[in-house]
Parts: structure tokens; sequence; C-alpha cells
């Protein structure tokens, strides 16, 4: 193990000094190959040296300009070895060091001095300057992380020009732009597929029927107070031996009865708990007794009841407690409605994102594969002149990589495209169609505030309203579990008029219950109560733990939407932060692939410089569409970080200058979605009058403000209020 470290230790060093040898302009050479330093300022002699850890990187292309002969390879070789972190800084200082020793013998010998130019003596650098002047391997472990981190924040906003060009990156238009003109395009902006989402979509229209379902539960839970009629007839026919001769007297030994009565009326619960009936009776009755006068009797008897609780049921807090526990149940069907319709259109937003970063990476991914193209019709022009075959070959198997990462990139485009689809369900919108994004993401800064956007979720979170309503609902419960736990104690009345005449007189008999006699009444108390209540305990006891898990539960929800807003706000900021970084590095590596370009291009191709020269192209090509694959990724991730706040703090759906709200009596408030005018995003320009919050709309869905104030052509879209509404349940209330 030893033996191999060392041998990698002197070929790092071998490699590293030849690369110094290389890349040191013909004028620093000595006849032997040796680095022989100018002389100093004050006359000294020069140094006779090969110091290649000296060497910066300013220095090396210095020395590639002044000798484009160097070999390629050492330098990037050198490179390699730089990049990996093995060079050693505690390399013996050697001196007269010549190439062809260097790769002859791998541990350098002492070498004679060297002549140097007339009037000046070779001056030697002591091995402990050298060793001094190397980096500390252990440096980039000793570090203050606030200060660090404090420098990259400095750094990390955008200025004027780097706005105005990330507002317009050379891929824009090539993502607006139809890519398949056997297709039918479809001009869309954000705020057009969000218009389209909440008119076709099957998902919406799954959310939006579960509280019209939830309102039919407040009609029932109501309809116990409605009055009800009844009617009820019966007939009896009696047939049976006597046991008393005072039944029939002596008109036989068996009893016959016959008796028909006829009952109708109302009854209903009143609020207060009490229960009110009245009904009118007639009937018709003939025995074979002679005790029975007068015979064929006509009877009527209209009466009067009232029941009263006067503990347990009493009330109309108690009575209408389920009518309010339906209410609730429907405004937390509405808050659940809102919830998952903001979750929809979160989807689509990030949906029109998508498409628009997979069509942008296509771009690149095509303009990668038109610079490699150009690479191999450089090289196959010169095959004859000087290019080899290893080159050609190199360069097409790029080639034929990329192409393969174009046909997955244009799969990626059309699988964006049927997701968003799915989601919006427009019959227009099919596989015939292609989406053309309108919008590009947004540049501006936004500065949220953790205290403020906290604020603005617990008064805008359906999720937030939905836990408080929960509680309420058991509240109520746990109240009514209360008051059952009282006995049963109720007054009962009852009055009655009525009226009898003979030969089937039913008529007669109605008119006489108001004419003759007085009317009849009853009254009295009811009692009840289980031996020891255990079945109204246990309940009361399970009300109370309901509540007290409820609130829980709201204390969890809060500290869940305060971590989500949270993370909302830092992903704004550090999205931000992000785009000025990804832009500096996508400078970076194209200065990198210019460079690497114009060094290929003037070298031959007849040894292996050329060769490395290529390779090294080819992965900085690749590094550079990268970068602008990560650029776009940045800035689709900043727009997608607005619209995640807005998603946080609960106003996704809502306008700058405040929500606009349907109201009703027994309904919460439904926010009002603005919209686009119109039914298609191809409209007149003259129907896309501007309005106030516009811009803020554009903003919430992470579009440039620019595009925002532009016309149909220019990427816009006005916008006017459209209700969310529940038109069936509406008119069901009208009716009622």
């Amino acid at each position: 193990m030893m033996n191999a470290r060392k041998a990698l230790r002197q070929a790092i060093v071998s490699t590293t000094v030849a690369t110094a040898v290389c890349l040191t302009p013909p004028s620093l050479l000595s006849a032997q190959g040796n680095i022989v330093l100018p002389p100093q300022a004050n006359g000294g002699p020069q140094t006779n040296v090969a110091q290649p850890a000296q060497l910066s990187a300013q220095d090396s292309r210095i020395a590639r300009a002044a000798n484009p002969q160097t070999s390629g390879g050492v330098f990037l070789a050198d490179r390699r070895a730089a990049r990996s972190g093995m060079i050693e800084s505690d390399m013996p200082s050697q001196q007269g060091i010549s190439l062809q020793s260097m790769i002859a013998n791998p541990t350098p010998a002492p070498q004679p001095p060297v002549a140097s130019a007339p009037g000046s003596q070779p001056t030697q650098i002591p091995d402990q300057a050298i060793a001094n002047s190397s980096p500390d391997p252990n440096a980039s472990q000793q570090f203050d992380v606030s200060q660090v981190l404090g420098d990259i924040t400095k750094t990390g906003t955008l200025d004027a020009d780097e706005i105005r060009e990330l507002d317009a990156p050379w891929w824009r238009e090539h993502a607006e732009r139809q890519m398949d003109p056997s297709l039918q395009a479809v001009p869309a902006s954000v705020n057009d597929l969000i218009r389209m989402t909440l008119e076709n979509s099957a998902q919406v229209q799954v959310y939006q029927k579960t509280p019209q379902i939830r309102e039919t539960a407040v009609t029932q839970a109501a309809s116990a107070f409605d009055w009800t009629h009844f009617l009820d007839a019966t007939w009896n026919d009696i047939n049976e031996p006597v046991g008393s001769s005072l039944t029939v007297g002596n008109r036989g030994d068996r009893f016959n009865d016959h008796n028909l009565i006829f009952n109708t009326g109302v009854r209903r619960k009143l609020l207060g708990g009490g229960t009110f009936e009245t009904y009118q009776r007639l009937g018709h009755q003939d025995t074979n007794s002679q005790f029975f006068q007068p015979s064929d009797q006509g009877t009527a008897r209209l009466v009067l009841g009232y029941t009263q609780p006067l503990m347990r049921g009493r009330g109309e807090t108690y009575n209408t407690s389920l009518v309010l526990l339906a209410k609730i149940d429907v405004r937390r069907a509405q808050d659940e409605y809102q919830r998952q319709l903001q979750q929809h259109l979160l989807e689509v937003a990030r949906g029109y994102w998508s498409l628009y970063l997979e069509r942008a990476k296509l771009a690149q991914k095509i303009s990668l594969y038109l610079k490699t193209k150009v690479n191999v019709d450089h090289l196959t022009e010169r095959q004859a002149v000087d290019a080899q075959r290893t080159q050609l070959i190199q360069a097409t198997a790029a080639l034929e990589s990329r192409r393969s990462d174009l046909i997955r990139a244009k799969a990626a485009v059309s699988n964006a495209e049927t997701r968003l689809r799915a989601l919006i369900n427009a019959p227009y919108l099919t596989d015939t169609t292609e989406i053309l994004p309108l919008d590009h993401p947004a540049l501006h800064y936004v500065s949220p505030v953790l205290y403020d956007e906290f604020s603005i979720a617990m008064r805008n979170r359906p999720e937030i309203r939905g836990a408080m309503k929960e509680i309420r609902a058991a509240c109520v419960r746990q109240n009514m579990a209360q008051h059952e736990m009282m006995p049963v104690l109720n007054l009962v009345t009852n009055t009655y008029l009525a009226g009898l005449r003979g030969d089937s007189q039913v008529g007669d008999a109605w008119l006489d219950q108001f004419r003759d006699g007085a009317p009849s009444y009853s009254a009295g108390l009811e009692w009840e109560l289980p031996i020891g209540r255990r079945a109204a305990s246990a309940n009361l006891r399970r009300r109370q733990l309901e509540r007290v898990q409820l609130g829980e539960r709201y204390r969890a929800t809060l500290e869940l939407i305060r971590a989500e807003v949270e993370v909302a706000v830092r992903e704004v900021n550090t999205s931000y932060q992000e785009l000025s970084a990804k832009n500096r590095a996508r400078r970076a590596a194209e200065a990198e692939a210019e460079t690497l370009e114009i060094r290929w291009r003037s070298l031959g191709g007849r040894d292996n410089n050329g060769a490395l020269t290529l390779e090294a192209l080819l992965q900085a090509q690749e590094r550079v569409a990268l970068a602008e694959q990560e650029l776009a990724q940045a800035q689709l991730t900043y727009s997608l970080s607005l619209i995640n706040l807005r998603h946080a703090n609960g106003t996704l759906l809502q306008m700058d200058t405040g929500p606009q709200i349907i109201t009703s009596d027994e309904t919460p408030n439904l926010p009002v979605t603005p919209l686009p005018h119109g039914s298609h995003p191809q409209q007149d320009a003259s129907v896309y009058a501007p309005s106030p919050a516009t811009q803020s709309i554009a903003r919430q869905f992470g579009v440039n403000s620019e595009s925002a104030n532009a016309s149909p052509t220019q990427h816009q879209t006005g916008f006017a209020p459209v209700h969310i509404a529940k038109p069936d349940v509406a008119i069901e209330r009208k009716n009622r």
C-alpha cells in the first residue's frame, strides 16, 4: 500500500511538472526544457526551477495563449489532478528538472546548473519558501459558517442587468413557439387554464357536489319541526259470547258490535320541545244490546292535546342542536371544497410550469444537439486534412447520445401536456392540440414576512376554519349530552268536544259538539329516570373526550400550517437567491465552452492535443446545457414558490383588493375567483379589459408582471370576478 501511494505521488509530481513546462512560454524555457524565471526587479539573478504548484489559473491561460502548440492533454491532466485534490503541497523542490528526465525517471535527481542568459546567475528558491507558499490541505475544513453564509447571501440578489437577461433567455422564444405544425395550436396562459379547469374539470365538479349533498342534511334536520297530517279509519266487528245479562239484556247469548271510527288531524313538534296535536274523530256504532240507546249512533269528537317537556328535551337550544350541527357540517364541507379546489388549481399551475420547463429543456437539448452536429460536420470536412478518426468517432458518439436525449425530451413534453389535459378536462384540448405557454416565469422580488403571512393564513386557510368548526360541533354535542343527563318530566294536557246522535246522523253529531255541553279536559305529569344513568354518563364522557381531542387537533393544525408557511416563505427567498447563482454558473460554463472551442479549432488534429481538447469541449457543452436547464428550473422554482406561498396563506383564490363574496343566511362566505373573460383564450383584444387586480392575480400564479399588462397577443388576459357558487342549492333555498 505504501509503495502504491508513493508511485501515485510520483506520477502526480511528474504530470504536474510536465504541465508546467508545457504551459511555459518559449521565452522562459532553456534549451534543456527547464523553466528560467526573468531577472528580478532589483537586478538579482534569474531563477531556474520547476514550480508547477506556483502557477495560477490566470498564468496557465496566459501560457496557453502565448504558446498554442503546448500539449493540451497534459494541461487537462493537471486540471483533473488539481480538481481531485491529489497535488501534493509538500512536493520536494527540484532544480533544473527537464521534461524528458521527469518521464524517464519518476524520482527526480539533482541536475547540474543550467547556463542562463549572459550577465545573470541562476538563483535557487529555497525549499522552505516553496513549502510556505503551498496551500494548507486542511484550510477547507477550517471556516466560520456564519461568515461564509453571509457572503453567499450578499451575492444572492439580481441586479438590473441580470433581470433583463433572465427576463428574455434565448429558450423562451422556443418554449412559446409551436413545435408540431400538424397539431392545432392552443395558446394559453396560466389563468386561461384555471378558467378552463373551473368550467370543465370533472374533479372540480366532484368537489363541488359535496357541499350540495351536505346541504340536504340541514333541511332534513329542520323537517323535524314541520306539520304532520295524519288520517286513519278503523272498522271493528265484534261477535263474542256474553258472560253477563247486563251486556245484551234478553237479546241473546252473544254480543254483536259494529263500530266504524275515522280520525284525521295534524301534529307538530315545537322549537321549545313541546308537541301539539289536534284531530277530529267521527264514528258510527250499532250493537244488539238493549241498553245501547239510541241505536245506530253517530259520534263526533274534536281533540286538542299538548305535551311540554319540563326537564329533558326542553328549550329551543337543545331541540335545534341537530339543525345547527347540520349547518356546521355544510360549512365544513365548503371549507373542504375550497381546500380541494385550491389544491387542484395549484396542480394545474404546477402542470403549466412543468410544461413550460419541459419545452425549455427540449429547446436546450436541441441546441446542444446542433452544436455537436456542427462539430461532427467540421471533423468530417477536415478528415482528409488533419482530423483524426478517433475524434470523429468520439464526436459522433456524443451526437447519437444527444439524439437519444432529444427523443426522451420530446416524450417528456407530450407527457406534461397529457397530465395537464387530465387536470383540465376541456373538450377542445385533445391529443390533436398543442398547448403553447403564453406566460413566462416571474422575476419580481417578493420579500414575505413570516409573521404577516402566518396571520393571513390564520384568517384564510380552510383547514383552520374547518378545525374551528369541528370544535364548535363538539361543544354542541357535549351540551346535548349534558342536557340528556336530566330525567324526563313532561306536562301532558288534553281537552276535547263531543257530540252524539242516533239513526246514524253523524253530521248532526259533529254540529252538536260545538252547540251542546262544555269541553272536557285532563292534565298530568310524566316522570322517567334510568337508574344509574350509565348510558347518559358514558355519552357525556365521550363527548368531553372528543372536544379535548379536537382541541389538540386544532393546535396540531396550527403548527403544521405555521411550518408550511415558514417553508413557503423560506423557499421564496432561497429560490430568488438561487437565480443569481445559477445565472453566474451558466455564464461561467458558457465562457469555458467558448474558450475550449476556440482552442480546439486552433489546434491541429494530428496529435493527441486535439482529441483531448475535443473531449473537454464536448463535456463543456454538456455542462452549458445542464447549467441552462438548472437556470430554467430555478426560474420556475421561484414562480412556483410564489404560488405555494399564496396556497400556504390561503389566498390563492383571492384578489389583493379584498375577497369578493356571496352570502346567504345559511351558508358561510364563498370566495370569488378572478377569471378571464370569454370561453376561449383566442379572442379579440377588445374583449380583454384591464382591471386593477390583473397584476396581482398574475403574481399569484408566478407570472411575469409585464406579461400581465399586455394584450392577448402579448400574453395577457383580463379578469372579471366569477362566483364559485352552487346554483342548485341557491335555487333550493329560494324555493324553500
